[in-house]
């Protein structure tokens, strides 16, 4: 027999499969319980972070999706026959009625007696009342249970991904004010890098992209770490610089070069350390011996010089500056055998030599200068990070300081300039000029004032002449005694130097 030849079966097809489904309710929702409840407490106490509370959400959607997969199928599931006929005849009461209808072949002949009687003791019968299907308490109070822990898992994940979204919104704008704060040096390093001469300080400052970066991160104490990463490579390279600069023995190697006639220019730029200006006067000094090739510069003290150069000669090769060393070396073969002149060929030599170390030098402590302002630049941007204000912490720019604007200086000349004549000016008028003779004290003096249209004069008297060449006589007598100790020779020569005449340059 045919599932359709049952007596209702649609009828009691459908009270089977809702009693099945909602047989299953009682677990599932006892069980989706406890999910959504572990869920709230993963919520709670678990990380604030995006992928968590997304995770945890989706989670707590997909078994409420799974949950209804499983009672949609249980609803749609079709009963097999035989299990259907059993049921409905427990719980009508039909005594294995149609479970023995339902295994016949066919409804012919004397069976047909007994599918009629079935029929109309089923009729008489009504399924809602006979067959009851409704949710259990149980059940009801597990699926609240659900809907209320689904509610709290729904807020409780709305306000995490609220904080969540404000903390992040807080740390980028965090990160954006570092940012602003430090775009200011970042800029200037930039600008610097393209400028600088000195391949290590270019590398340097031409990390700024690496910090910028690191300023950007959420976290600030990577931008503290790059700063500290960056400080100890330019406090490297000072130390580094320090170590071979000629600034550690200035003092002594002017003193010596100063016993050279026509190089006292020259060892008073190196004892000032101005070693940009001793190229000059060593460039300067150069051509002077260059003019007279033939002759001679006279040489004081020499064999105390001589003695001087070696032992500066010798201190530098000990701190590992050999090119120093050599330069030295060479002066002190010009001072030594007890010379009173140096041909100006071989003094020309040791001149170039030395000349070309402090071009070397030069560009050595511009880089020192320049990497110590890098670190100053580090310093008030640590200052400013750590206070979080951009005000009242100036960062000095290394572009405007003297430093950059020499690096400029030698990239200068590119563009075309104005006319150099310029435009024609029109003259003033003739002024009226008077002149007087006044008595001032003893002697004669003369004034001469110049008035003009406009009303503005002009003042000029010549002054008595300065004895200038009893001061160099007197000086060089001074120090010319080669017992005096070197401390004392070193204070006469300071005070001559201060009180050197203004109107005359000369160098005893």
């Amino acid at each position: 027999m045919s599932p359709s030849q049952l007596p209702a079966f649609e009828q009691l097809k459908r009270r089977w499969q809702v009693e099945r489904a909602l047989r299953l309710c009682h677990p599932l929702f006892f069980l989706l319980a406890a999910a959504l409840f572990a869920s709230l407490l993963a919520l709670c106490f678990g990380p604030s972070t995006y992928s968590w509370i997304m995770g945890v959400g989706g989670g707590a959607i997909l078994l409420w999706m799974i949950a209804g997969l499983a009672i949609f199928l249980t609803l749609h599931r079709e009963p097999p026959v035989s299990t259907l006929a059993k049921r409905a005849d427990s719980v009508l009461g039909l005594s294995d009625d149609l479970l023995s209808l339902s295994e016949m072949k066919s409804s012919e002949g004397w069976q047909a007696l007994g599918w009629q009687r079935t029929m109309e003791r089923i009729d008489t019968r009504e399924l809602s009342s006979r067959w009851p299907v409704s949710l259990s308490r149980i059940s009801k109070w597990s699926f609240a249970a659900c809907l209320v822990l689904s509610l709290g898992v729904g807020s409780m994940a709305w306000w995490k991904f609220h904080q969540e979204t404000t903390r992040l919104e807080a740390i980028a704008a965090a990160s954006q004010e570092r940012l602003e704060q430090a775009e200011e040096l970042l800029q200037d390093w930039e600008q610097f890098a393209e400028i600088a001469e000195d391949p290590a300080l270019k590398q340097i400052f031409a990390e700024a992209a690496q910090l910028r970066e690191a300023l950007r991160n959420p976290d600030p104490t990577q931008a503290l770490l790059e700063l500290h990463r960056v400080e100890q490579q330019m406090s490297a390279m000072v130390s580094s610089l320090n170590s071979q600069s000629m600034a550690l023995q200035s003092a002594n190697i002017a003193e010596a070069l100063e016993s050279f006639e026509g190089l006292s220019a020259l060892g008073a730029a190196i004892r000032n350390q101005d070693f940009a200006r001793a190229t000059e006067e060593a460039g300067k000094a150069s051509q002077s011996l260059d003019k007279n090739p033939n002759g001679s510069s006279a040489l004081n003290r020499g064999e105390a010089t001589a003695e001087n150069l070696a032992r500066e000669s010798q201190a530098a090769s000990q701190r590992g500056a050999s090119d120093l060393s050599d330069a030295l070396q060479q002066f002190c073969q010009n001072a030594g055998q007890g010379r009173r002149s140096v041909p100006n060929q071989e003094l020309k030599k040791s001149v170039n030599q030395l000349k070309n170390l402090l071009a070397q030098e030069s560009m050595c402590q511009s880089s020192c200068n320049a990497a110590k302002l890098g670190m100053q630049q580090i310093a008030a941007l640590r200052r400013r990070l750590q206070e979080g204000c951009k005000e009242g912490n100036p960062i000095p720019s290394l572009c405007n300081s003297p430093i950059g604007m020499a690096c400029r200086g030698k990239n200068a000349g590119s563009s075309a300039g104005a006319d150099p004549i310029g435009e024609q000016t029109t003259l003033l008028d003739p002024a009226v000029a008077a002149q007087a003779t006044v008595q001032m004290g003893e002697g004669e003096s003369e004034i001469k004032t110049t008035s003009a249209s406009s009303g503005g004069g002009v003042v000029s008297q010549t002054a008595q002449p300065v004895a200038f060449s009893e001061y160099v006589e007197l000086s060089q007598k001074a120090v010319e005694d080669e017992n005096l100790p070197l401390a004392h020779r070193r204070v006469i020569r300071r005070y001559f130097e201060r009180i050197r005449p203004t109107s005359q340059s000369a160098n005893p």
